[in-house]
């Protein structure tokens, strides 16, 4: 049984490790399909007879950014993609909480938080840290969004399936790791060059002689990320002269490669990463399970299709692999499992919705301290708060109305002037009718 532990505050996100079975939280709400909606969707404007109404914008990011750049001087939105997994930039504006220090430990774990909660910011910060060797470590992350060949795969077939997804996932974290650090395919005895290129050849999408012809620069790697983490991006990219050697380099291993050979199985990923390319452990980020309507609306049929990842943690552990899985909250009352894995759940805070705001316009003002209050005029001198009490406590629910706040000003007033109580009243009508009832 897992043992029950005592809430923590926390200056971000509240971690609360919670006993076996406990039932005490409202299920998640609604997980919304857009960031925002098209124009052409927008509920009718409750001040439509404004006399300094304009025209509405054909491009309204492309408006929102050249009046933050022009009035505020911003770099970018920082609120324009509430979910994190399209968010290249996340990793400037993660905020630091208690939760991680766990994770990053060598042990299986669950996260459970509502829709919108932050999982997916949780594994992308996890993610990064390995990625980058934080703390001087060396772990290797695989971020398994679980895909619909799992959710439609029979029971028979099920264990199968997730080898094929995590390995395929594998394969891409593989392979960008080591284009943006060509030294260290370069390093390894062609024996070990030639493993890794068995597992490129068997198991990326598109296929190996695909993704070697679109790599050419430092953004080529950052659209091949797109289909696999768009966060999987490394700092000092390299050169296109060391891409060139780096293609030149896995195309001769390539031709001396065993074409006969059988696609290297899930056990012989793990050997190849942890026993030859010496990481210490392989992190499997589970994530999107909440994807699908299947899973999303119901949970004990997705605990079905985790079990077979859960039935070999065990085994998994003894060979340094460990299941870090984000979790839907609604999953939490009905985990089957019994022996003594982390279990953890994320509540957000008035105090730590607000950080977030300010971290993200600090890293779009790049000065701080900086707060969303800067966009608006005397009217709306305690914007953060006024957004912070009109919301659920959700991050996403947080960068979705902002976002549409700066929308319906550029509706309203172009690229010019500052934030006022008809767009965070346009706002809140909007968040109205597309929120549930609370």
């Amino acid at each position: 049984m897992f043992a029950t532990l005592p809430v923590v505050a926390m200056p971000w996100a509240t971690h609360i490790s919670v006993s076996s079975g406990h039932n005490g939280v409202s299920s998640c709400q609604t997980n919304y399909a857009n960031s925002m909606l098209p124009d052409s969707e927008l509920p009718p404007r409750a001040h439509s007879g404004l006399a300094n109404e304009v025209e509405a914008p054909t491009n309204p990011g492309r408006d929102i950014d050249e009046w933050l750049g022009s009035v505020f001087g911003l770099k970018f939105d920082p609120f324009r993609h509430p979910n994190a997994t399209e968010d290249v930039r996340l990793h400037e504006y993660l905020v630091e909480h208690e939760l991680f220090d766990g994770l990053y430990q060598a042990s299986a774990s669950l996260v459970f938080a509502p829709a919108g909660g932050g999982k997916s910011a949780f594994r992308v910060r996890l993610a990064r840290a390995c990625r980058v060797g934080e703390g001087g470590r060396r772990l290797f992350p695989v971020v398994y969004d679980l895909p619909k060949s799992v959710i439609t795969a029979s029971a028979r077939e099920l264990w199968r399936a997730h080898a094929v997804a995590m390995l395929r996932a594998g394969a891409h974290e593989l392979f960008l790791r080591l284009a943006y650090h060509p030294f260290e395919f370069d390093q390894l005895a062609l024996e070990d060059q030639q493993r890794v290129v068995a597992v490129l050849k068997a198991w990326l999408q598109p296929s190996f002689n695909n993704v070697l012809e679109r790599v050419i620069d430092c953004a080529s790697l950052e659209d091949l990320a797109l289909g696999y983490d768009a966060t999987a991006r490394w700092s000092n990219p390299p050169d296109e002269t060391a891409l060139r050697s780096f293609r030149q380099a896995l195309t001769t291993v390539a031709l001396v490669e065993d074409q006969q050979a059988s696609p290297p199985t899930w056990d012989e990923y793990i050997e190849l990463i942890v026993a030859r390319l010496g990481y210490e452990a392989i992190y499997v980020l589970v994530d999107g399970v909440d994807a699908y309507p299947e899973t999303f609306e119901q949970p004990e049929r997705t605990w079905n299709l985790l079990q077979p990842l859960l039935d070999r943690l065990g085994a998994f552990a003894k060979r340094d692999v460990f299941l870090k899985a984000f979790l839907p909250l609604e999953m939490e009352a009905s985990c089957p499992l019994t022996e003594s894995v982390a279990r953890d759940r994320i509540v957000w805070s008035p105090d730590s919705l607000r950080l977030l705001l300010q971290r993200r316009m600090e890293a779009a003002s790049g000065m701080a301290p900086a707060g969303l209050n800067m966009l608006g005029d005397p009217g709306l001198f305690d914007l953060e708060e006024r957004v912070i009490r009109a919301i659920r406590p959700s991050p996403r629910d947080a960068l979705r109305f902002v976002e549409r706040i700066l929308l319906e000003h550029v509706r309203r007033h172009g690229r010019t002037g500052r934030l006022n109580h008809e767009d965070f009243q346009a706002a809140l009508d909007w968040y109205g009718q597309i929120s549930p009832t609370q």
